[in-house]
Formats: C-alpha cells, structure tokens, sequence
C-alpha cells in the first residue's frame, strides 16, 4: 500500500511513495517512487540528487509557472535598422586636417557657381563631392553635398538651377565628406520615447553612427532623424528622455538634442531680401540643417521646410525664405522642428543685468510684468540686484529670487479702431486713467501683455501694458498723465516675461512703472563662486527630482559654436542639472565628490524612493539623501566597500530592492527597517554560479537588464565555455522569476549574429510588451508567440528573417528515493498538456550517476501509439499521462531531460520508479 504524502512534500512539489514490489516474495526488490509535482527554479550550484523538490538541473528556453513549458518566440518587428545610406558619396575630395577649405569668394554665371580657395591643392580636371556651407545663394540654396569639377589651381565650379545671385554668408567653406559606413555598423544607443501630447503614443528611438531612427509602436512604421551636419554617432554612448527631449551622451563630444514637438522661436524676420533671421535661444543647429518651420503670421510667412544658410551666433541663424520682403513675422502660434541639434556648449556667460527704468514693467497686486528683455525664459531664476526705491513698496527687495512663470510673444501691429474711451482709474489702479481700447481684428494679448501704441495722444503712445481684457478685441490699459484721445492708430505686442512676488512685500500698487522714484536690477540668477557650466559632454546621465545627474569627467571650455571638454582627470564626482533646466550646472552647490580620491569611480546612479539616490560605483557603493530640494542640504553616506557595479544597465529596481551584477555575480540592495540600505550577504545568482562564470570579461559592462512581468531578465555576453573568449555581445538571457523565488532560464538564440543591446519596455494603446534593440538588425519583440522558432533581423543591410529553431528542453534534478544505493530504474511518469488546440510532442532522455549513462527513451508520441498528442475537438488543452519502461538502467541516481520536437506543450509533473539493489560491497564506477 503507498505511503501518504506530508504537507510538506505536497507543497514542495515532491513525489514519494514505497511499498510496491516487482513479484511476490519476500525477498523480492520494493519499488519506490520519486519525482515532481511542479517545477520552480534552477538550481546548478548542488549535486544533481542535493537539489530540492520542484528545483531543476537546467532549464533552457523554457518558463516555469508551476508547470514547466518552452519559451515564447522573438520576433523582429521592424525593418533592419542600421543601414543609414550609402556608404559612401564617390567620388569626393580628399582634404588634409582639419578637414575643410575657406572659400575667399563666390560668383555665379549662366547656372554655374565658381568658388575661389587660393592654392587649393587639387588636381586641375578632377571632380569630387564636397560639403559646402557659408553661401547665401538668391534662389534654390545648394549648402550640403555638392559635386564639384576643379576649374583652375585657385578655382572649383559646380552648376546650378534656380539660382539668380551667390554671396559669401557665415563661414564659408568647402569640407570633406564624412565616410557614411552606417550600413556596417550597429545600434549604438536606444530608449523609448512617450509623447506626453499623445495619449498611449509610443516610439522607440536608436542612434545609429549616421543618423538616428524612430519607430513608432503602433505600426512600427520607421522615420529618420538626422542628426547636426558634420556630426556623427561614431561609439556606444546613452540615449534617455529627459523635459520632452531626447538626448544622446557622447562621452566628451558635444551631446545631442532631440525635441520632437519642436520649439517656438523668439522671433523671425526679414529685411528687403530672401533672407530670414531666426532667433531662438541656444538653437544647436549649424549650417546645412534641415529645420521645418510652421505657424508664422505676416503677410507672406515662408512656413515649410528649409536648411540653415549660415550660423550668427548661439541664438541667431538665417535661411533662404524664397521670397523677398520686409516684414516681422508674428511668433506667438509658430513651431520650429528639426532633427537632433547640439546642447548648449562653451564657456558658461553669466547672465546681464537689466536696469528697469519707466515703463519697462508693471506691478499689479503680487504678479510683475516685465517688457523686452527676451532672453529670459519661462522657468528662469530672475534675482533682484537693486532695489526699486526707498521702502521697497514694490515688492522687488533687494536679493529676492523670483521663478518665471508666463512669456509673452511678439503680436504683429493690429489698427485701433475709432476713439480709444479713458475713464477714470478705480480699485488698484486709483490716481490713474483707464483707457479702453478697440482693435479691427482679435489682438490676442493677455493681461500684463507689453505693447507698444502709436498714433495717438503723446500721453498714451509709447510702452505700455495690458490691464484688462474684455473681449477678444478689446482691452484695457493705464496711464498716468490725462491723455487727449484721437481716432485710431495702432498697437503692437512685444516681448516680455511676468513672475508672482510675495504680496505681504508690496504696500502700493504700481502701473507701467510711471510712479517709481527709482529703478531696480534684475538679471537671471547666477551661480556662486566659481560660476555656472553648461553640460559637460558626459558619457551617460539619469533623470531624478527633476533634474539631470551626470559624471563630472570633463571641463566646458572653448566658444559656444566651438567648445571643447578637456579631462578632468577626475572619475569619482557627479555634477547635477538646475531644475528643469538641462543647459544650467551649478559647479559648486550641484557638484558632489563620492569617494573622495579612493582608487574608485562611478558606474551608475539609481533613484531609490522619495529623496534618496544610489550611486553605485566600481568597488564600492553609495547613498546620496534629500535630493528632493536645494542640493545644499543633501548628505553623502557610504553604504558599503565590500561589492561594486559591473554593468550600469544591469542596475534595477523592484520594490525595496536594487538588483545588479557585479563580479562576484548578481547581487541585491535591500532597504531595511527606517529606509536603511543594506547590501544582501550572499549573490542572487548562486544558483546559477556556472552560467556567472561563463561571461565573457571584457564584455561584460555591456550586460543590460529590465523589470518585466514579475522577472528580471538580464542579458549577458557568455562565452562557450568558461574563459574561452568567444562572445561577441549579449547572447543570453538569464531570466529570474519573482513569483517562483527562482531562476527560470537560460535564453539562447540559434543565430550568432544576434546581440542584445537594450530591452525596451514600451506599448502603443495596449498592454505593455518587452522588446530587445539587437545590435545589427532592429527591434524584436521578447516573448511574441507560441512557436518553435525565433524570427531574426541580424542583418544590417537585408531585410531577410533567419528562423533558427527554439531549442527548448528540461533537465531535472536526480531522482535516488532519498537513498545513496544503486537503484535500478524501471519506468517513469510525465503528465503533458498542450496548449489549447495545438498538438505538442517531447523526446524523453534519461541520464544516470554511478554507473553513468544516458540513454535515448523515445519520443511522447511512440509512448501514445504512435499518435501525436492533439485536441480531441476544436480549441481543447489536450492532456495526457505518458509512461514509459526506462529498462532497468541502474545507477545511484537518475535524470530526466525533456527536449521540445513539436508545439509548446506544458509538463505538470514527472515521476520516476526504481528499486535499490545490487547492494554488494564493491565499488562501482
């Protein structure tokens, strides 16, 4: 009769039983059971028959949810994604460093342009592309790529179509062209991108060397973006989305800048020709880039697309609008777009101060309106540097800082139309005159609104502000001095900022600044001692508390439209953005020093609740406290020298939790009683010790990891063995399942060429999925659909798919019936499901130990009569018991191994039979 289960072994998942016998007779051999009612986690650290109930020798390609069963599918789900072009544009000019040649002059003559670079060096009949930048050309603009013929030792001419006049802009020059060798290189960084203006709106963007791409999760429909002309992503860097921008770290080169929705510039004008000026703060283009601008009014606005003629400075460029005419186009609906651009660089300018005389602002009640100043920006930091007059009663006191909170856009002159009517100010504005004000078409102003009024009494034209708005062609505004109304005139919106005083501060009421007995300072706040710094090209940076934390490895020095980053020769510091403000850095109050010089520096940062942020460095790991405020207060503690970072991208965090590898295998930091950190005494992988062991050394910063459907998943580069050397990327894929408190698996692909770059978890208005950015194909879909073989994209310039076979299969642990006698195994047990109305086939190995062996069992569908398991009607799970005679093998302990031939069926349970016997006092082998 079979002995009853224990609780314990039911909850285990363990299999026991004794008492059966082959034959009657006393003498006669028991047959016991052992086996598993479940399975849970891989466990390779112990002896095969060491190994726990429910835990497995090996699970590859397979997920264990009580059942065990093979993986999901990959499937690539773009196009390939690192083919950016030609390689190259033949034939073109070879040019000595630095590159470039300057061009001295530039005329044009029956559609052809001759160019003159005294001494230029090339061989007199030859023709190659160049890169020309710097000529403004009246008519179709030719900066960009350009074929050119060498005309004479001084000359080089090119023809033209739609052109009517050239002139020397910016900069003119010829350079050489970049080797576009895009189509042999990889992705190169990656992120998800979520447009905040677009509910459930999703893309993923990745930086290959010539230009990047964005995919849109919807339809995975792929749009290029390009990036500055001249620039290149030559190098594994970072990409993230921080304050609706997308940026590329490139490690001491100048990072990049996407903005996806564009950015309104501050004004737009032209002065009797083709050419349109455009400021727009900190813009980063450079000649030959192409911009989309929309939203303009005037009389003819040259909405559309075009490239940039010439770079004045930081803030001002041109471009060749078509069509000539003079005129300020009205900014306040117009969006500019373009691809990536650069940050702000060079040598930080501390900011102006503006000395506020009559009529340059307005204060009513607690909220300042201040005109013309267009350089300060909604968010700014505005500091009172002088006060306004004796007995501060404007509010403006001396030393205050103040945050910008609305801009005011310039509004194009609208007509007055009849008598503007005054009456008598009243409530706050009492001593004054009220005058209302008709417009002939909607004046789209806003209170605190600056204008300027002309044509009418001497008393109301000049500076003035907007008190009140009636309707959408009315308003009001204040004056001091009684003015003698007139029919008509006119009134323009101009620039202008407004931000909110502490009203317990203001005694008086003040308009348009009239009443003031003296003038106040004001400028942007600036930084203490030794002054602010635009970011420092740094090679990777995390979003946290609003602002950008980033390793302080390189000075900004050089010009704004040439910076340069020399080192710092310092690896252990980080330097942290102003909020919101990703081109301000503090470089006293946002710097922190970690380690303090110790042979240490910086691999990752992670956010960890509320204020506090990990900083987890090569040997050693930190906790920098109250982040959430002014940086002045934070505190720096080290929380442990004993285990460092390996991997940045490995760092992840679940719960009170932050997993990571590092060398000694992955690891967990735990947050404690009171928020205390406290690194875990022992690795999470010691399970899985020989898959750790394998991975390839110097590839292994490369490992990147993700939080995805209660696993960790974490891709590694393994070798085939241990140091053997062979990886080429991130091959693998070690899964550890948090529901089961287990590893789960081990991913492997059939295809060498494919690599795991990043994981992606992103949707497009449904439920979140996992992707993996490979490095040579695209983007492929992690866990797609049930299937038996992978659909890869490991090519960079084919959209061919390889399909290599899932190869999934199950190795138990060893079954000996909780004795160390040789058994003799006679038969074994799998209960097997397949999935709902799908047919599902294993082939049933069987290993033992002592005397070894390893023997081929057969297939399920051999042991079901030669019938492959399949639904007995439409849509059904079909289960079924399979049992099979093992043929007495003996050894001290046996092994299933279960490989998947045909669907993905589930095994519920296994169960392997045996008797001891053979129990003669002689060593075997």
């Amino acid at each position: 009769m079979a002995k009853s289960q224990t609780l314990q072994d039911l909850l285990s998942g363990s299999i026991k039983s004794s008492g059966q016998y082959r034959s009657s007779g006393a003498l006669d051999d028991k047959i016991d059971d052992d086996g598993d009612r479940g399975f849970t986690g891989i466990n390779q650290r112990m002896q095969l028959n060491q190994l726990l109930p429910s835990e497995v020798r090996e699970s590859v390609n397979g997920r264990m949810d009580g059942f065990w069963k093979p993986r999901k599918n990959v499937v690539a789900v773009s196009p390939p994604l690192t083919n950016g072009g030609t390689p190259m544009n033949l034939p073109f000019l070879i040019m000595p460093s630095p590159y470039y040649k300057a061009i001295s002059a530039a005329s044009y003559s029956s559609n052809l342009v001759t160019i003159t670079i005294v001494g230029h060096g090339f061989t007199v009949g030859t023709s190659g592309n160049v890169t020309l930048s710097g000529i403004t050309f009246t008519g179709t603009n030719y900066n960009g790529t350009v074929l050119m013929t060498v005309a004479t030792v001084d000359t080089l001419t090119f023809p033209v179509s739609g052109v009517t006049a050239v002139a020397l802009g910016a900069t003119p020059r010829i350079t050489q062209l970049v080797i576009n060798d895009a189509a042999a290189s990889e992705v190169l960084a990656s992120c998800v991108f979520s447009d905040p203006n677009s509910k459930n709106k999703e893309y993923v963007i990745v930086a290959l060397e010539s230009i990047a791409k964005k995919i849109d999760l919807k339809d995975y429909t792929v749009t290029d973006i390009k990036y500055p002309s001249g620039q290149t992503v030559n190098a594994p860097c970072d990409m993230i989305q921080a304050f609706d921008k997308i940026f590329i770290f490139r490690d001491q080169i100048q990072s990049l800048e996407y903005i996806p929705e564009g950015r309104k510039p501050k004004a737009v004008s032209q002065s009797g020709s083709t050419t349109a000026t455009v400021t727009l703060f900190d813009h980063g283009l450079r000649t030959g880039d192409s911009f989309e601008i929309s939203g303009l009014a005037g009389t003819s606005p040259p909405d559309g697309s075009f490239v940039v003629a010439s770079v004045t400075n930081k803030d001002v460029f041109t471009f060749i609008a078509g069509s000539s005419t003079t005129q300020t186009f009205e900014v306040g609906a117009s969006t500019l777009k373009c691809g990536f651009s650069l940050v702000a660089g060079g040598t930080y300018v501390q900011p102006t101060q503006y000395v506020l005389s009559a009529g340059d602002f307005m204060i009513v009640g607690n909220l300042v309106s201040i005109a013309y100043y267009d350089d300060v920006l909604l968010g700014d930091t505005i500091a009172i540097r002088s006060s306004s007059e004796s007995g501060q009663t404007s509010g403006l006191v001396l030393g205050s800082r103040f945050v910008v909170s609305n801009r005011f856009d310039p509004v194009l002159s609208k007509s007055i139309s009849g008598t503007p009517v005054k009456t008598a100010g009243v409530g706050e504005f009492t001593g004054t005159y009220k005058v209302t004000i008709v417009t002939a078409t909607p004046h789209n102003f806003l209170i605190g609104n600056p204008i300027v009024i002309t044509g009418n009494h001497v008393n109301l034209n000049g500076n003035r502000f907007v008190t009140g708005i009636v309707d959408s062609t009315t308003f009001e505004t204040h004056v001091v001095s009684n003015p003698a109304l007139s029919v008509g005139g006119s009134v323009i919106g101009g620039d202008g900022f407004q931000f909110i005083i502490n009203a317990d501060d203001v005694s008086a009421y003040v308009t348009a600044g009239e009443s003031l007995s003296a003038t106040p300072i004001i400028s942007k706040v600036t930084s203490s001692g030794i002054g602010f710094s635009h970011m420092p090209a740094p090679p990777w940076a995390t979003y946290f508390q609003r602002r950008l934390w980033m390793p302080f490895y390189y000075d900004v020095k050089g010009t704004e439209l040439a910076p340069t980053y020399p080192s710092r020769k310092i690896t252990d510091e980080l330097l942290v953005s102003d909020i919101l403000d990703s081109n301000v850095y503090d470089q006293i109050y946002n710097q922190f020093r970690i380690t303090g010089g110790t042979s240490d520096y910086i691999v990752g940062l992670q956010p960890f609740f509320d204020d506090t942020l990990v900083v987890l460095n090569r040997n050693s790991i930190h906790s920098i406290n109250g982040a959430n405020g002014s940086l002045q207060d934070t505190s720096v503690r080290e929380l442990t020298n004993e285990i460092g970072c390996l991997a940045r991208k490995s760092v992840i965090l679940r719960g009170n939790v932050i997993f990571f590898l590092s060398d000694a295998g992955i690891y967990g930091l735990e947050f404690l009683n009171d928020y205390n950190l406290r690194g875990t005494d022992e690795p999470l992988s010691k399970l899985v010790q020989p898959y750790i062991d394998r991975i390839n050394r110097d590839l292994a910063q490369n490992s990147v990891a993700v939080f995805f459907d209660n696993r960790y998943y974490i891709a590694l580069p393994l070798d085939s063995s241990v140091g053997a050397g062979d990886a080429r990327g991130n091959n693998s894929i070690l899964i550890f399942n948090f529901l089961n408190k287990g590893w789960e698996s081990l991913d492997t692909y059939g295809d060498s060429g494919f690599s795991i770059k990043n994981f992606i978890i992103a949707s497009a208005e449904t439920r979140d999925r996992l992707y993996a950015v490979s490095a040579n194909g695209g983007l492929h879909e992690i866990d797609s659909s049930e299937s038996s073989v992978d659909r890869l994209s490991i090519s960079n310039s084919s959209s061919d798919i390889v399909t290599p076979t899932i190869n999934s299969y199950l190795t138990t642990r060893g079954y000996d019936f909780g004795s160390l006698d040789r058994k003799r195994f006679t038969d074994a047990q799998v209960n097997v499901q397949t999935l709902n109305g799908s047919t599902g086939e294993f082939d049933i190995s069987f290993g033992a130990e002592d005397p070894d062996a390893a023997v081929s069992i057969g297939t399920t569908t051999q042991f079901l009569d030669g019938e492959i398991l399949s639904p007995s009607y439409t849509g059904e799970a079909e289960t079924a018991s399979i049992r099979c005679r093992l043929g007495g093998i003996r050894g001290y302990t046996g092994t299933i191994i279960m490989k998947r031939t045909i669907g993905s069926p589930k095994i519920h349970s296994i169960r392997v039979s045996g008797s001891i016997t053979n129990r003669q006092i002689i060593s075997q082998k």
